[in-house]
């Protein structure tokens, strides 16, 4: 009989025990899920703030340049804010780089201009090709590194400016980059003669009265990139100036810009692949070539080459061109094609300057 009341005595207890212990996680829970609404309703929402605009100081960035960026980002809530802006850059050969990430504090219902300075010092990629960049800046309610980050607005910008390397603007010609030499090519004698700087120009005479030209070459070769020229055309019909990429032998790999020395102006590409001609392109110019510096560029990547005059895109090929590093040439001379008319004064080619 005493073990019975014993054991009745336990099970209430132990009933009494449970029954509390489910109060008081009833209320423990019911504290918990406030405390949590209570948070969620009252921490602002970031996901309507946005960047605005971005404004670049310049387009083009060369060796020791600096670009200035400007960024604006729009609180529109009633609180401040604090964000994290990220900013990543692509090369044209579609490989990207983090930059510093920014930690920006936001007035209230407000607009605010940030901004930052890109150098090349800050670029690590690999390989700094020349060519074409696009961004995309982001904001983010952490660092992205953290694992409770966010994404909360983007904006991202195709061809947002280009880089070049290496500008050449002839003070001199210097002989471990370039070299002139003698030749025969075509109906037209190279001579290296006919090659000169002057008023820190690159000068290729077309003597008087004769065939002959001028050509340089690139000690070095180079492969994927962007090639640009600035030059003011010789006067002299029946001749053409050449800006071109190229390696022995002939018709395996050259990339070709060759411009008409004449008022009328047309221009010639081409590309050579595998010992054949396999891109072809004659085109009418809309301006003088003869009377004014004009910019021809060529954009050389692994899966598209394009041709450009004054940054107007005038050819693109996909396909048909070598994928090798070649010499970079500038020339003026006299090809069999044409009929071979003698200038009755000394003509000259002048390029102001050549990057890439």
């Amino acid at each position: 009989m005493f073990l019975n009341k014993l054991s009745i005595k336990t099970l209430i207890y132990f009933s009494l025990s449970c029954l509390l212990f489910l109060a008081l996680l009833a209320i423990y829970s019911h504290y918990f899920n406030l405390k949590n609404s209570f948070s969620i309703n009252n921490t602002p929402s970031k996901e309507n703030i946005t960047i605005t605009d971005v404004t670049y100081s310049k387009n083009l960035l060369l060796p020791n340049d600096i670009i200035d960026i400007e960024i604006k980002i729009l609180n529109p809530q009633k609180t401040k804010a604090v964000v994290f802006l990220g900013h990543s850059i692509s090369s044209p050969l579609n490989e990207w780089l983090d930059l510093p990430v920014t930690r920006v504090e936001l007035p209230s219902n407000n607009t605010k201009t940030l901004k930052i300075s890109l150098d090349r010092n800050d670029l690590v990629f690999k390989k700094l090709i020349s060519g074409s960049y696009s961004c995309v800046f982001a904001l983010w309610t952490e660092p992205p590194s953290s694992s409770l980050a966010s994404r909360i607005n983007e904006k991202r910008i195709s061809n947002a400016f280009r880089i070049y390397s290496k500008v050449e603007n002839f003070n001199l010609l210097r002989d471990d980059i370039w070299f002139s030499r003698n030749g025969k090519l075509g109906r037209s004698n190279l001579e290296n003669s006919n090659v000169g700087t002057s008023n820190d120009k690159l000068t290729i005479k077309l003597p008087a009265r004769t065939l002959n030209g001028g050509e340089i070459q690139s000690i070095d070769m180079v492969h994927y990139g962007s090639y640009e020229i600035s030059m003011l055309l010789p006067d002299s019909p029946s001749s053409i100036t050449g800006f071109f990429l190229y390696k022995a032998p002939d018709f395996h790999h050259e990339i070709d810009i060759e411009v008409f020395n004449s008022k009328e102006g047309k221009v010639l590409l081409t590309s050579y692949s595998k010992g054949k001609k396999r891109n072809e392109a004659i085109l009418p110019l809309d301006f003088n070539p003869t009377s004014s510096f004009n910019r021809y560029r060529i954009d050389y990547y692994p899966d598209k080459l394009s041709f450009y005059i004054n940054d107007f895109l005038i050819q693109t090929w996909s396909n048909g061109f070598s994928k090798e590093p070649m010499h970079l040439l500038v020339n003026a001379w006299y090809p069999v094609w044409l009929e071979g008319i003698a200038p009755s004064q000394d003509k000259y080619l002048i390029v102001d300057w050549i990057r890439y």
